[in-house]
């Protein structure tokens, strides 16, 4: 089968595409989407409203916000692809691999990069891009993974300057559409520590309520360290009025949590880790709920 390129202008409609091909809550094995373009969408704005996040995914460094990202994968190797393009524009090894069989092999359950391959080429002023994802989301993460594309791109172009095409595949083993999925981003609660959260319990307690709203959104990477700082905050706490409903919510939270991170060890994608994730979404709006009633 040979590869029918669809010609776009904007690359929100790379995702209008995915979002259309997979409903809510569906999913499809090898969605395969081909398109081409001037590369003057590479060197333009892009998908702004996710430019920043799509920065922390391919820094170098893993950073606070995030629990993994890509560029401490590929340390060099946008230099590598510089280098090979300049030597050999039709080069085969034109390419970022961000996983090793060995770090498939001890990762566990630990988070891992579901990108993991992008390859470039040039033949006849025209940059082939093939990307591909072992897993891909593509309500909200493909958006982030669009954009870090672009960059990636743009960044081959001011250095090459030599094509002006852009022919590119996104090939996902396994895409899903989840709305209320996290992108790996740890919620505010999580990056807060024991002392940070018994303060404000004891001062603006209905400020967890925008907080635990976002921590409810749909995780791979489960913990309840957050929840059981939390927990001890309230366990003191003598200005909650409804401290012994939090204290069950926030012990039913955490339950549910480390069920789910036990069960996510033996399952990807399963009906009973749907649904025990969705409950654990509505414990967690629940106690949101509750602290918000704290004013």
């Amino acid at each position: 089968m040979i590869i029918q390129y669809q010609e776009i202008s904007n690359l929100e409609k790379i995702i209008e595409d995915a979002t259309n091909e997979i409903s809510a809550d569906g999913h499809s094995f090898n969605l395969c989407m081909a398109y081409e373009f001037e590369v003057g969408l590479v060197t333009g704005d892009g998908l702004r409203d996710c430019t920043e996040e799509a920065e922390l995914w391919r820094s170098d460094e893993v950073p606070d916000q995030l629990h993994i990202n890509h560029g401490s994968y590929v340390i060099g190797g946008m230099s590598h692809l510089v280098d090979e393009l300049k030597r050999k524009p039709t080069s085969n090894r034109a390419l970022l691999s961000l996983l090793s069989q060995k770090n498939v092999n001890e990762s566990g359950d630990e988070p891992i990069p579901s990108f993991m391959v992008f390859q470039v080429s040039i033949f006849q002023d025209i940059l082939h891009c093939t990307v591909y994802f072992r897993a891909l989301e593509v309500s909200s993460f493909l958006r982030i993974n669009v954009e870090e594309i672009r960059l990636r791109l743009r960044d081959l172009y001011s250095e090459l300057m030599n094509f002006n095409k852009v022919r590119l595949v996104i090939h996902a083993y396994r895409a899903y559409n989840n709305p209320n999925a996290s992108t790996l981003k740890k919620s505010e609660l999580d990056l807060m520590r024991g002392p940070q959260i018994m303060k404000l319990v004891m001062s603006d307690p209905a400020c967890f309520g925008p907080l635990l709203r976002e921590k409810s959104r749909d995780d791979t990477v489960m913990s309840s360290n957050s929840l059981q700082d939390l927990h001890e905050a309230v366990e003191l706490a003598d200005n909650l009025p409804t401290k012994q409903y939090l204290v069950s919510l926030i012990r039913e939270s955490k339950e549910l949590t480390d069920e789910l991170k036990t069960l996510r060890k033996m399952h990807s994608h399963h009906e009973r880790v749907n649904e025990v994730s969705n409950r654990l979404c509505r414990k967690v709006l629940s106690l949101a709920e509750a602290f918000e009633q704290c004013r």
